[in-house]
C-alpha cells in the first residue's frame, strides 16, 4: 500500500490530526525561501506531537553540507529531505555525519525537453539517498508549489532507479489516485493540496487524501 507523507506543517494540532488520519510520514519545511518555513526552534516544538510509528521528516535547503548537518544533529528527524543541487558525495556526507536517512528531490517540469537529463540525475542522487522524491520544478522554492509536472518523466525515473519514488508536486484528494495508479510511486507527498488556508491543514482534506492515495 502507497505510503503518505504530508509536509509543511506549521501548527502542533494539524500534526495530531495528520497522525490520526493514517499518515505515514509528517514533514516541516526548515530553514528555506517556502512560505511554510521554520525555524529549527519551532520546527522542533511540531514534530514533538508526531505520535510513535509516524516517521519525522525535515525538508530543507541546505546552504553547504555543514548547515545540513546542523539542522539534522538539532532536530533528529528519521528523514532528513533535500531541495538543493547537492552531488551525491555531499550527500553521502551528510549522511555519514548525521545517521539520517536522506531523502533527495529532483525536479520535473511541467513540460519536460531532455528527460535523460533529469533521470540521470535522479540516477546520482539515487546512489546515496535513501529514498527520491520527485517534485515539480520551481527555482528557489522548496516544495509546495502546488503544480503537476509531467508524470511521464516521474514514471520514467521510478522504472529506472532502483530506491523507492516518492511522488510530489500538485497532488490532491481529486488526483492522487490517478497519479498512483500512473506513476506506482512508493510514496505520494502532499502539503497545499490538503490545506484550507497556506499553512493551516483541513483535517477533512487529509482524510480524504489518505484515503484516495490509499484505496481504502
Amino acid at each position: 500500500m502507497v505510503k503518505v507523507k504530508i509536509c509543511g506543517f506549521t501548527n502542533p494540532a494539524d500534526v495530531v490530526n495528520a497522525c490520526a488520519a493514517g499518515a505515514d510520514m509528517i514533514g516541516v519545511i526548515v530553514d528555506t525561501p517556502a512560505p511554510r518555513s521554520l525555524t529549527p526552534a519551532r520546527a522542533k516544538t511540531i514534530l514533538s506531537a508526531v505520535t510513535k510509528n509516524v516517521a519525522k521528516v525535515v525538508g530543507m535547503v541546505p546552504r553547504d553540507t555543514a548547515h545540513a548537518i546542523e539542522v539534522a544533529r538539532e532536530l533528529q528527524p528519521d528523514y532528513l529531505q533535500i531541495h538543493a543541487p547537492m552531488t551525491a558525495s555531499e550527500l553521502e556526507e551528510i549522511k555519514k555525519a548525521t545517521g539520517a536517512r536522506l531523502i533527495a528531490t529532483v525536479g520535473v517540469p511541467k513540460r519536460v525537453k531532455h528527460p535523460q537529463e533529469i533521470i540521470a540525475r535522479a540516477l546520482e542522487v539515487a546512489k546515496v539517498a535513501d529514498y527520491v522524491l520527485v517534485d515539480t520544478k520551481h527555482p528557489g522554492v522548496g516544495g509546495g508549489t502546488g503544480r503537476t509536472h509531467d508524470w511521464d518523466t516521474s514514471r520514467a525515473i521510478r522504472e529506472a532507479i532502483d530506491k523507492p519514488l516518492i511522488l510530489a508536486g500538485g497532488l490532491n484528494p481529486k488526483n492522487v489516485k490517478k497519479a498512483v495508479e500512473a506513476i506506482e510511486p512508493y510514496g505520494v507527498d502532499v502539503a497545499t493540496g490538503v490545506e484550507s488556508e497556506l499553512g493551516k491543514k483541513d483535517p477533512e482534506l487529509m482524510k480524504k487524501f489518505i484515503e484516495a492515495a490509499k484505496g481504502v
